[in-house]
């Protein structure tokens, strides 16, 4: 999944991988997922806030 936004001030990926590892994100269905932003300093609070609703609202399907 990737994500910009509207304003291109913002980023988030979430990718799945095979390998294992210490990764951020969490184990499902065998495979290991992960969620990254990429924002400016100056949207910190509003970036992290997606970034935390996205992380709680995304499902493997």
């Amino acid at each position: 999944m990737h994500y910009t936004s509207p304003d291109g001030r913002q980023e988030l990926v979430a990718k799945s991988s095979n390998a294992g590892g210490n990764l951020i994100g969490f184990d499902a269905k065998g495979k290991s997922y992960q969620v990254n932003t990429w924002y400016q300093p100056e949207i910190e609070t509003t970036a992290r806030a997606t970034y935390d609703k996205v992380k709680k609202s995304f499902t493997v399907l």
